[in-house]
């Protein structure tokens, strides 16, 4: 999936600075999968988040499994060697 805009995660961001917790909960597709099914029984109370950019996630980062082999991360024009470029070739290479 890719959002046409940042809205929703701007709004969670707003929301997230203003409570400082967020859940996550288990969910399923439904057998068509036209619809997702939330599973409200077992509640992850989150109350820490970080935020990172994707040019800056590297090989061997907890993070790395965010980025996929299609993706174009945007990196900055003053960033001549970043960490995710290692990380799409391996990715690419890896799991093609």
């Amino acid at each position: 999936m890719e959002p046409n805009n940042d809205l929703n995660l701007r709004e969670f961001l707003d929301r997230f600075n203003r409570v400082q917790r967020f859940g996550l909960i288990y969910t399923t597709i439904s057998e068509d999968g036209k619809s997702i099914e939330p599973d409200f029984s077992s509640v992850f109370l989150m109350t820490k988040l970080v935020v990172r950019e994707a040019w800056e996630v590297g090989i061997g980062d907890p993070d790395c499994m965010a980025i996929q082999p299609d993706d174009e991360p945007i990196v900055p024009p003053n960033c001549p060697d970043p960490p995710v470029l290692r990380l799409l070739e391996w990715t690419r290479a890896n799991h093609g």
